[in-house]
């Protein structure tokens, strides 16, 4: 006896398909958007857009849905970012599930939680599209860079034209730290800089995360504008891009001259050394420790499973 359900596309929603999937990426590789077009029963098609912030370790940051296809939508972006470094590209849908999935359980964790005017109300109807994907894709795979790698990067840079003159052992030890925000921080590549990452770099990240005198920390700056040259040459960044990362360097310098001057007020080389010695010291245990520290490696040791339940084992 029950009425027929009103309206009467409800009751056909799980024939819903998602068809397409785009990726849209720049080549500074701030973030990435997810495209996904859609078709629902009767024709009707709509557009999810989900915004993967790098900068925030792949987190979904933002999602939209507009009623049109995603040829349309497609279309309109590459319209008006023509010439600025965008780039549109169809990807399998599992990686697309990959993805989104991903950065959603990402996200999930940031307090306080990411919000925009369309986010996270749209959360569950992305989820709901996503779950119709198919599953075992690929999302982003962060570059590897690991410490031989690291130390060849250096080494090219201050043996080039835009590094020989900076080649000491201070600004050798400031690119370890640019080198160390920028594989493992934010999208992990080291070689592309956008004026985004430069503000989180000075504003925050280094006068934060790295402690030492005035004088040594404001090197930065240069350095950083060298060091983004280089990197930009060999990837073959476009001249306008560069100059945009090298503006922003310069944007950022009184103010982070100013938070380096605060946190190291009174703190000479003297105090400098103390405290790494501390930190070091601390980290094996205490001074008497490290003063018994030698070069022989510890002896391999069997692992003692009988304290260890079986299902944890």
């Amino acid at each position: 006896d029950r009425q027929p359900v009103e309206p009467r596309y409800l009751t056909k929603l799980s024939d819903t398909v998602t068809y397409r999937a785009v990726r849209m990426s720049h080549v500074l590789g701030d973030g990435d958007d997810i495209v996904l077009g859609v078709r629902l029963p009767g024709g009707h098609e709509l557009t999810a857009v989900v915004f993967i912030d790098q900068h925030m370790g792949g987190a979904v940051k933002d999602a939209f849905i507009v009623p049109v296809p995603i040829g349309k939508v497609v279309g309109d972006f590459v319209r008006e970012t023509d010439g600025q470094g965008f780039s549109f590209d169809d990807i399998d849908l599992a990686d697309a599930r990959a993805w989104i999935d991903g950065g959603i359980t990402l996200g999930s964790m940031f307090y306080p939680p990411l919000e925009s005017e369309t986010w996270p109300a749209s959360r569950l109807l992305v989820q709901w599209l996503t779950a119709g994907l198919p599953e075992g894709g690929t999302g982003y795979v962060r570059p590897e860079w690991p410490p031989q790698d690291r130390n060849h990067l250096a080494q090219r840079f201050f043996a080039s034209p835009h590094g020989v003159r900076l080649d000491n052992d201070d600004h050798r030890g400031l690119l370890e730290s640019l080198l160390w925000y920028a594989i493992d921080y934010g999208s992990g590549d080291p070689m592309r800089w956008s004026a985004q990452r430069v503000e989180i770099l000075f504003a925050d990240w280094l006068p934060r995360k790295v402690m030492a005198p005035f004088g040594y920390l404001a090197l930065a700056p240069e350095l950083a504008r060298a060091f983004i040259r280089f990197a930009h040459d060999e990837v073959g960044i476009s001249p306008e891009l560069t100059a945009e990362t090298l503006d922003a360097v310069i944007a950022q310098v009184p103010g982070y001259l100013r938070a380096i001057d605060s946190s190291s007020a009174g703190f000479s080389d003297s105090d400098w050394h103390d405290w790494e010695l501390q930190s070091v010291a601390d980290a094996v245990g205490g001074k008497e420790e490290l003063d018994r520290l030698d070069t022989q490696p510890l002896p391999d040791e069997e692992f003692d499973w009988s304290d260890i339940p079986e299902d944890i084992a």
